[in-house]
C-alpha cells in the first residue's frame, strides 16, 4: 500500500520538498521488503508494518525548527547494535533490541547500506514476530 500524495503533503508540512525523497526511500523498501505491508501515518510519523511496525519515518523536530536543510529521520530495529558515521543515535530497548536512527537528506543517502539495515531489520522483526507473538512498541 503506498500512502497518497495528499496525505503525505499534510504530513510533511512546510517541508514539501521532502516528497520526493520520501517516494524513493518508499520505493527502495518496497523493493527490498516487499509490497504487501501497510503505510501509514500516526502522529509526527510514517509507519511501515508487514504484520509487525519495522521502519519509521519522521521530521526531526531541530530540523523543522532550526536546519534549513531538509532531512527526514529514518529509524530501524535490530538485534545488535550498529555504529558507523551515519548512525545518529541508537537506544537499547532490551535484550538483543537495538533501534537505530540515520538521516536521509539526499538521494544519494538511500544507499545500499541504508536498504540494507532496512532489509535485515525487517526480516529480524518478522522473525521475532513469529517467534513471539504480538510485537509491542516500548517509545
Amino acid at each position: 500500500m503506498r500512502l497518497s500524495s495528499k496525505k503525505l503533503t499534510a504530513f510533511l508540512g512546510m517541508r514539501k520538498e521532502l516528497l520526493p525523497l520520501y517516494r524513493l526511500l518508499e520505493l527502495g523498501v518496497r523493493e527490498r521488503c516487499g509490497d504487501g505491508g501497510e503505510v501509514r501515518i500516526e502522529d509526527d510519523e510514517i509507519i511501515f508494518s508487514d504484520g509487525a511496525d519495522y521502519l519509521w519515518i519522521s521530521i526531526p523536530m531541530a530540523v523543522k525548527t532550526y536546519n534549513p536543510l531538509p532531512f527526514l529521520l529514518v529509524t530501524f530495529q535490530l538485534p545488535y547494535q550498529v555504529q558507523g558515521l551515519r548512525i545518529t543515535g541508537t537506544i537499547n530497548l532490551e535484550r538483543e533490541l537495538w533501534a537505530h536512527d540515520t538521516l536521509v537528506g539526499r538521494p544519494e543517502d538511500i544507499d545500499e547500506w541504508l536498504l540494507d539495515m532496512i532489509e535485515k531489520g525487517h526480516g529480524f522483526i518478522l522473525q521475532r514476530t513469529r517467534a513471539r507473538g504480538a510485537f509491542r512498541r516500548y517509545w
